[in-house]
């Protein structure tokens, strides 16, 4: 696959390396260091100027494959792009997964997911504005990205979030918002050699989804689940088996919940579970449940710190951690933590004065290996804010 060139793209003080862009970065001030000292933070200055800018409002996404890296998607100048962070690489690496001679699927807008399946294989889906389509690029350890040419939806409606889950190495599954107001999903169970695509997922009888409401996640290879906010504010939730297959109810009444509140979903251990949202009081709640009550969901408020209603992220460094972000009316970066020793949820803002996000914009987590975090949001300039635990 031919990618774009660097220096017809951005211009500036770049560098290549491994067909890329290695990003530079604007130092952070030490007054802008949380008193938790082991967070670092960074801005990175790409893509940005003129030619290729962060999409306004499309969601970003990070994932890990293997322990000593991440990979984060998301959408420059309506193109779907990627940046890399290995162990052995300086600074991040940026590149466009569209080149000269692979045209199709060109734009890149709003929602946007990817899958690990296996620590050889990933693949990014997104939304094309105009067509209702999903397209998607998929990567090999052994051939680097590509494109499969098939559509993976023709109904997805303007503005749908993505969501994507991938039970085993030959499996994905991938939920969004239908032309038709419902939720939808497309998948495959053969590597991606086909795809059935645009299934109705609920119908009206289950509650229409908000745009931006839903989440999914699968435990292991006999489970799958997905979460949806309606656009009354309840909260359903389908979980799958393969003995029961999909199975449909009702969490909590209408009006619970933001509807331009986003999901975030999180399963520390296989016998633990975490739905998260933002409530009509702009405040963060989660939802949970133990093994122990399968039949019961508790629900509670994290935190009094006000929330944008928009995306939020949860991510766990191991079984005995939980840790949810999202951005505050003026774009600072809060966070509500959790601990198995303490039993409690501590909540606070994660960065100074000087580092702001887009309020309500996507915020996308990874845990490469315990005792690390990674945490992206865009700026308003354009640029990609990293936070780093470890």
């Amino acid at each position: 696959m031919v990618h774009l060139s660097a220096s017809l793209l951005l211009g500036g003080y770049f560098s290549l390396a491994a067909n890329g862009l290695a990003l530079p970065e604007i130092e952070p001030r030490g007054d802008e260091l949380h008193a938790r000292s082991s967070w670092n933070f960074k801005t990175w200055l790409g893509p940005t100027g003129q030619t290729v800018k962060l999409t306004p409002g499309a969601d970003l996404h990070v994932l890990h494959y293997l322990p000593t890296n991440w990979e984060l998607f998301f959408s420059a100048n309506q193109q779907p792009w990627h940046m890399y962070q290995n162990e052995g690489l300086s600074k991040p690496v940026a590149e466009s997964l569209v080149g000269f001679a692979d045209l199709t699927g060109l734009h890149a807008y709003n929602g946007l997911t990817a899958i690990a399946r296996t620590s050889s294989n990933m693949e990014v889906f997104y939304y094309s504005e105009g067509d209702n389509v999903i397209h998607s690029r998929f990567w090999t350890s052994g051939g680097g990205w590509g494109n499969s040419g098939v559509d993976k939806a023709i109904q997805a409606a303007p503005g749908t979030h993505i969501e994507g889950i991938s039970r085993e190495s030959s499996h994905m599954e991938i939920f969004y918002v239908g032309t038709n107001g419902n939720l939808m999903h497309s998948y495959t169970t053969n590597s991606g050699s086909n795809w059935v695509i645009d299934q109705d997922f609920v119908d009206g009888a289950h509650g229409k989804p908000t745009n931006k409401g839903f989440g999914a996640l699968t435990r292991n290879d006999q489970s799958a689940e997905v979460w949806w906010i309606t656009t009354d504010g309840a909260i359903n939730y389908a979980p799958w088996d393969p003995l029961n297959s999909w199975e449909y109810g009702n969490l909590r009444a209408a009006g619970t919940a933001h509807t331009s509140s986003g999901m975030a979903v999180l399963a520390r251990s296989n016998v633990r579970k975490n739905i998260f949202y933002i409530g009509n009081d702009n405040k963060v709640y989660q939802g949970y449940w133990k093994s122990e009550q399968p039949t019961i969901w508790t629900f509670e408020k994290l935190s009094d710190l006000a929330a944008a209603p928009g995306s939020l992220t949860a991510v766990s460094m191991n079984s005995q951690h939980m840790e949810v972000f999202w951005t505050a009316p003026d774009g600072s970066v809060n966070h509500a933590y959790w601990y198995e020793s303490t039993g409690k949820w501590t909540s606070s803002s994660l960065a100074g004065s000087g580092i702001r996000c887009v309020p309500g914009s996507s915020i996308t987590s990874t845990s490469r290996k315990d005792g690390c975090m990674d945490i992206f949001c865009a700026t308003s300039d354009g640029y990609t804010q990293q936070f780093s635990y470890s």
